[in-house]
């Protein structure tokens, strides 16, 4: 669900891509030369996928990683006391994430020219694993501490009064 809430934008744009790249193979396989979508057979002359607007939705979803995701990070911080679990609740997120963007990237690798990548902007692979990883820690309490604050000694070193 929370993949859901912030990727929404790119699942959406990748269904219709798929539906298109289907009707266009079937219409290719049925050699039908003249069909209406012969003279646009391109995604990038589409619509929904000119690539400004391919460019507006990695926008909208980047943003969505850090109003969406990010919140829910931070409450699985607050609500799990291993950090192990975390992570492990938090790596099917990733990985959606991660699938959703290689799709654009094959997406943008056969359907769009080079300077048409340049301005969609989706970021790689790893450096959206590395932005998706830093939410991780970002979002975690031990992240938000004040690093010049000193932790308190351990209970056997707390001096008793009297001694």
């Amino acid at each position: 669900h929370v993949t859901n809430m912030a990727i929404q934008p790119l699942l959406s744009y990748l269904t219709k891509v798929s539906a298109f790249q289907s009707v266009r193979t079937a219409r290719e396989t049925a050699n039908t030369a003249a069909s209406s979508l012969s003279a646009a057979a391109s995604i990038r002359e589409q619509p929904f996928a000119h690539p400004e607007r391919a460019h507006e939705i990695v926008q909208v979803v980047m943003e969505a990683l850090d109003s969406e995701v990010k919140p829910v990070v931070a409450k699985m911080w607050l609500y799990l006391s291993s950090p192990a679990t975390t992570n492990i609740l938090f790596k099917p997120i990733k990985n959606n994430i991660l699938d959703a963007f290689s799709q654009l990237a094959k997406v943008i690798e056969t359907e769009y020219l080079p300077a048409d990548a340049l301005l969609i902007d989706s970021p790689s692979p790893q450096s959206l694993s590395q932005k998706l990883d830093a939410l991780l820690s970002s979002s975690s309490p031990l992240a938000t501490q004040d690093p010049g604050a000193s932790s308190p000694p351990p209970a056997d070193q707390i001096p008793l009064p009297g001694s």
